[in-house]
C-alpha cells in the first residue's frame, strides 16, 4: 500500500503512527530520515522526489514543510543529518548539500569531498558541525568553518609606477607590497 506506517519509539516500545495525506508521503519510497533537536522528522524520498518534515501533534504526524527548492531535490539520496544549527545536510548522487531552510550549497569534490557520489547510511555531523560522509572514492569530512572563513589573495607586487604622461617613476621596487584587508 502507498500508505505506510509511520513508527517512532516511545518509552521502549513501538507506537504506530499515520501520516495524514498518503498521496503527499508515499513512504515506502523513503531512503534517509533524520530527527532534529525540536523532535521533528525529516525525510527524504531515495529518488529525491520529495524532502519533507513533520512532526508530531497530538499522537498524529502532520506535514510541517515539503522543501521544494531545484537545486535539492531530483537527486538520489542516501542520506539526512542535522548540525548543531539545524541546517539539514542531504548525501546524494551528486555530492552533499546543506539546506538552512532558505538556500541550498552544493558541496563536491572540487570543494575537497573525495567524490561526488555519496553512499547510503554514510552521513554523520558531529556536536562541533564537522560533517562526515561516504562517497564511492573513500571518506570525507567537511569542516563548515574553515570552508566559512575568507580566503585573502597574496598581496601585490610592485613592479613599476609611472605618471599620467607615463614617465616611469619607479621600477621594481622589491619589499614594496600592498596587503589586501
Amino acid at each position: 500500500p502507498r500508505h505506510e506506517a509511520l513508527c517512532r519509539s516511545q518509552r521502549a516500545r513501538v507506537g504506530d503512527h499515520r501520516v495524514p495525506d498518503p498521496r503527499d508521503i508515499a513512504l515506502h519510497t523513503v531512503s534517509a530520515v533524520a530527527m532534529d533537536a525540536h523532535g521533528e522528522l525529516w525525510a527524504a524520498a531515495w529518488d529525491g522526489r520529495f524532502i519533507v518534515r513533520l512532526a508530531q501533534q497530538a499522537g498524529t504526524w502532520r506535514l510541517v514543510e515539503r522543501v521544494t527548492h531545484p537545486a535539492l531535490t531530483g537527486d538520489i539520496v542516501g542520506g539526512l543529518a542535522l548540525d548543531p544549527s539545524g541546517a539539514l545536510w542531504v548525501a546524494t548522487s551528486r555530492g552533499l548539500k546543506r539546506w538552512d531552510g532558505r538556500h541550498c550549497e552544493r558541496i563536491a569534490n572540487t570543494e575537497g569531498l573525495p567524490g561526488d557520489d555519496c553512499d547510503t547510511n554514510t552521513l554523520v555531523v558531529d556536536a562541533e558541525g564537522h560533517v562526515y560522509v561516504g562517497t564511492t572514492r573513500g571518506l570525507g569530512r567537511y569542516d563548515p568553518a574553515v570552508a566559512a572563513a575568507p580566503v585573502s589573495p597574496p598581496p601585490t607586487r610592485i613592479l613599476a609606477v609611472t605618471d599620467r604622461t607615463n614617465r616611469l617613476l619607479l621600477v621594481d621596487a622589491p619589499g614594496v607590497t600592498i596587503p589586501h584587508s
